[in-house]
Formats: C-alpha cells, sequence, structure tokens
C-alpha cells in the first residue's frame, strides 16, 4: 500500500514544527519586552475566548457525543442528532477537547509567559539573577505536580528528582548568559553561543532522557508534564537567544556556523523518518527508546539554531498584513470552515485544507476592499465639501 505524500510531510514536520512555533514565540516576546510584567496577555485571552466559543457553538449544533466522528456520522446513534451536522471533527475526545481545540496553544503560551517572568525580567537585565532560583524551582514543582494529581507515570518522584536536577543546571546556565550578554568584561575562552549550545543539550536532554511514562496512550499528567518540559524550554530558548542581539556589548558570535559544511552530517543524523509512527499522542510523539527521543529532539533544535542563524546574516521582508490577518483568522475560525466543507461532502485532507486557507484569503480580502472603498468615499466627500466651500467663497466675493 503507497502511503500518501502528506504522510511523509507531516513526519518531516511534526518533529520540529510545535518545538519551533514555541521557540519564536519566545523570541517574539523578547523583541517588545523592556521589563516587568510581560504584555498582550489579557488581548491573548480575550482571542482564546473569542476561539473557544466558536468552537463551544460547534459542538452544541452537533450531535454532542464524542462517538460521533466524521466516519461514524451515518450510523444510527448519530443520525439526525445534532441541530445542524451530525459530526463532530474533535475526533472521539469528548466536549472539553472539542470546546479548547486549538485555543490550547494560546492558553499554554500565556501559562508559560506568566510562570517564566522571573527568567524573562533576569535575562533582559530588570531582575537579580537569584531570581532565577525561584524559577527552577516553580518549574520543577509546576511540572511534578501534574505527574502527582494526574499521574500516568511508574516512577513520579524518580521523574521529579530528575526535573529538579535539569532545572539547577538550565537556570544555573541562564545566570551565566544574563552575565555574558550585559557584562564587557566577559572572558573570550566562554562564548555566549557555547552557553546557549549547552543550554540546547540540557534541553534537548530533559526533553527526552527522563522516563516519563512507559508509553503515552492518552492526556494524563505523565504526558502533560512532558510537553509541559519540553515546549517551555524551548519558549525560553527563543527568549533568550533573540534578547542576546541586543546586548550592549557583545553578540554572540558564531561557531559550528563558521563550518559550516559539518551540518550536513548533523541533519542526515538528526533527521526524522518519513515512515508513520504514531508514538503515543499527535501532538508531540514519545518514542520508546531513548536514544531515539534524543535524536528527534536534536533535529527540532537543530532546526531552531539554523533558522537562528540564517535570521541573524539576512534581512527579512515583513509579512503582508493580508496574509497576517489571514493566519489569525484561519486559527481562529478553521474549524468552524472544516466543518461546513465536511457537511458539503469534502473529504480529501488537502482540499479541506486549501480550501479553509482560500476561504480565509477571500475574507480578509474583501475586508481591505471595503475598507479601502469606504476610505475612498469618505476622502471624495472631504473633497467635494472642500470644493463646495472654495465656490461659496468664491460667490460671495
Amino acid at each position: 500500500h503507497r502511503s500518501p505524500y502528506s504522510m511523509r510531510w507531516i513526519s518531516v514536520i511534526r518533529q520540529w514544527c510545535l518545538p519551533v512555533l514555541f521557540w519564536v514565540s519566545g523570541a517574539a516576546i523578547a523583541c517588545s519586552y523592556r521589563g516587568g510584567c510581560p504584555r498582550g496577555i489579557d488581548k491573548l485571552m480575550m482571542f482564546t475566548a473569542v476561539g473557544m466559543g466558536i468552537n463551544a457553538c460547534l459542538w452544541c449544533v452537533s450531535p454532542m457525543e464524542k462517538e460521533c466522528t466524521i466516519t461514524k456520522m451515518s450510523e444510527p446513534e448519530c443520525q439526525n442528532k445534532g441541530l445542524l451536522v451530525d459530526f463532530s471533527i474533535c475526533g472521539g475526545a469528548g466536549a472539553w477537547f472539542a470546546i479548547l481545540f486549538q485555543m490550547w496553544y494560546t492558553i499554554a503560551l500565556s501559562g508559560l509567559t506568566i510562570i517564566n517572568w522571573p527568567l524573562l525580567a533576569v535575562t533582559q537585565g530588570s531582575c537579580r539573577p537569584a531570581w532565577l532560583i525561584f524559577q527552577g524551582l516553580l518549574n520543577a514543582s509546576i511540572l511534578s505536580g501534574f505527574l502527582y494529581v494526574a499521574g500516568g507515570s511508574p516512577d513520579p518522584a524518580g521523574v521529579a528528582i530528575s526535573l529538579f536536577i535539569y532545572e539547577a543546571v538550565f537556570q544555573f546556565l541562564c545566570m551565566l548568559n544574563a552575565r555574558a550578554v550585559s557584562s564587557c568584561r566577559w572572558p573570550d575562552w566562554l562564548p555566549i553561543r557555547l552557553l546557549h549550545y549547552l543550554l540546547a543539550l540540557v534541553t534537548i536532554s530533559q526533553f527526552s532522557l527522563i522516563r516519563f511514562a512507559d508509553e503515552m496512550l492518552h492526556i494524563n499528567g505523565a504526558y502533560l508534564t512532558f510537553i509541559n518540559t519540553g515546549f517551555s524550554k524551548f519558549f525560553c530558548m527563543g527568549f533568550i537567544m533573540t534578547d542576546a542581539r541586543k546586548g550592549p556589548h557583545r553578540l554572540p558570535e558564531p561557531l559550528v556556523s563558521a563550518c559550516w559544511p559539518v551540518m550536513l552530517f548533523v541533519i542526515a543524523v538528526v533527521s526524522p523518518s518519513t515512515n508513520w509512527q504514531l508514538a503515543g499522542m499527535m501532538t508531540y510523539p514519545f518514542f520508546h527508546e531513548a536514544s531515539a527521543r534524543f535524536l528527534y529532539v536534536s533535529g527540532a533544535m537543530v532546526m531552531v539554531f539554523c533558522l537562528d542563524r540564517i535570521s541573524r546574516g539576512l534581512a527579512c521582508r515583513p509579512l503582508p498584513d493580508v496574509l497576517s490577518h489571514m493566519s489569525l483568522l484561519a486559527y481562529l475560525i478553521h474549524p468552524a470552515l472544516i466543518t461546513i466543507l465536511l457537511a458539503f461532502g469534502m473529504r480529501e485532507v488537502m482540499h479541506v485544507w486549501l480550501s479553509v486557507l482560500g476561504l480565509c484569503l477571500l475574507i480578509v480580502s474583501l475586508q481591505v476592499l471595503c475598507q479601502h472603498g469606504v476610505g475612498a468615499c469618505r476622502t471624495d466627500a472631504k473633497k467635494d465639501g472642500f470644493d463646495e466651500e472654495n465656490t461659496v467663497s468664491s460667490s460671495e466675493d
């Protein structure tokens, strides 16, 4: 049986998609953070509330049964059960996931921003390095709490001890990094980029080598601890690596990039298999062998460093407003659009995906055209009024 190309694409992109997304989020915060409480969380939560409200409406017009997926909509227990459609696209996860759905990311991003506030402030230079001790204890306590509250790990005590050790090492390196970026007397034998590599190594090891569970087949405490451990560190790496560009004294000098041909070998070693393997949950795989997990997470980290180095050497044009607004709209309403397309009989994944993007682009383009039309009408009206005033003034003269 020949698998479609989409299976290969997903197998490759899955390795680095979410880690890079959280890394970019941390980098974006570093570009605007000036100390104090991180800004923009209120807007992010308002956006989340709107998205969850739309998802809740979709759930209410469906049969509101997790068994009624798109493949079972024609079965007797699902037929004519929904107000508008006889299926839900949440894939059998139930009401809570159908409402949360894609908005888990914005909630996670808000949480990571607040939890890592001390690290952000210390790295930026507006807070004492001693706060990183509190940061490490807070991170390890929250992650361990998932294990003890929701369960799923055969050895929660061992996992908790490992988390505390890794956090201590990571925060110590963050302290050195903060001093290196802000100090003009930092020794040349310990480059800032080397600190970034050490932070990356700790991140990879903590994300991959800790045995959170024997296997992960559903969302539980072990899985929440696993993904929060990794994604939180990629988020922090994004902030740290980008904040270093704003250092008043020194910028990270290239190390591996100076002998870049070696990366051809590294990429070959850490690239994922194109053969599909679920390995637990779709969000991010948890392979049985620690070596497989280490290489897999290393591939995501290599992608991060490649993007960081490329962005330092090449200027990037800003994303056009139409595409930016289209992306936000697609993120917000794509469950609704997918439901509509499936209700009209569309089944091919690629066709559904392209149709959603096309519809969002059409909506945003129409909005832009309407705004330009209204603006032009107002300009003409002001011009006509100005001409009329001149005519009256000339008549009086």
